[in-house]
């Protein structure tokens, strides 16, 4: 009985091992396409009642395209609408644009925990820029063959059907 429960054991450790290895070589983040856009929040002013926020879009690889950039203000169990929102036509790789909003609070109460600032990005990325990223990325990032050609297939599929990309960011309070 002992021997038979010691060679179950073994044999299961060599049935799986190869997938275990398998699954530490395919790490998830090689087969992504890269990042498109690069966001920041920041504190730009303050006075008495008021906060101005910046929310920054850098695009980084590409140009991104028909770019909207909103902001939400939530706390205290409900949401305050923040009149901001802007739009570019494009934003070229490397370069930023920004939205500025102003908050009706103080300082201190945005960085406490009592308020949710949320920033969204909509876009359309430059996915020939993507797919040249991948091409010019193989022996770094994209070795796998097989995954790389899977994953600019489907870039490939995006850009046929123009897909947008949502991204969104949350400010999140300095630490003291």
């Amino acid at each position: 009985m002992k021997y038979y429960n010691l060679f179950s054991i073994i044999f299961t450790f060599l049935i799986s091992f190869p997938m275990i290895v398998c699954a530490l070589d395919a790490a998830p983040d090689r087969y992504f396409p890269p990042e498109s856009i690069k966001t920041t929040f920041a504190i730009k002013s303050n006075t008495t009642n008021t906060v101005t926020l910046r929310l920054e879009v850098k695009s980084v690889v590409g140009t991104i395209k028909n770019v909207r950039l909103t902001a939400r203000l939530s706390g205290f169990e409900q949401v305050i609408p923040v009149p901001s929102e802007a739009t570019f036509d494009e934003i070229k790789e490397g370069e930023s644009q920004y939205l500025d909003f102003i908050l009706p609070t103080t300082k201190e109460a945005v960085n406490s925990k009592l308020f949710k600032i949320h920033g969204v990005i909509q876009y359309l990325p430059d996915y020939n820029a993507i797919i040249n990223y991948i091409d010019t990325n193989v022996d770094k990032e994209y070795e796998n063959e097989v995954m790389r050609d899977m994953l600019k297939d489907n870039m490939l599929k995006c850009y046929e059907q123009s897909l947008k990309s949502v991204e969104t960011v949350r400010y999140f309070p300095p630490k003291n």
